[in-house]
């Protein structure tokens, strides 16, 4: 978690699964640095999402990826 908030800002673009991490997944932003949940489970919010998601299943991409999800 602390090297995630080191290496990616709140507002990383990211792609990220809400359940099984298959397919393509959901594109958007953090809008929290990640955090500790229930004392076990490193999470970050995104924007247009109302729960947190499992770092594990979040992946960093780049403003370019992002923006080909708009189009």
């Amino acid at each position: 978690m602390e090297e995630w908030n080191a290496a990616y800002p709140v507002g990383q673009p990211v792609r990220y699964w809400t359940g099984w991490r298959e397919g393509e997944g959901r594109r958007s932003r953090t809008r929290t640095p990640a955090q500790l949940l229930g004392g076990h489970t490193a999470v970050v919010w995104m924007e247009g999402e109302s729960s947190c998601v499992a770092l594990s299943h979040v992946e960093p991409i780049t403003e370019h990826e992002l923006k080909e999800q708009t189009r």
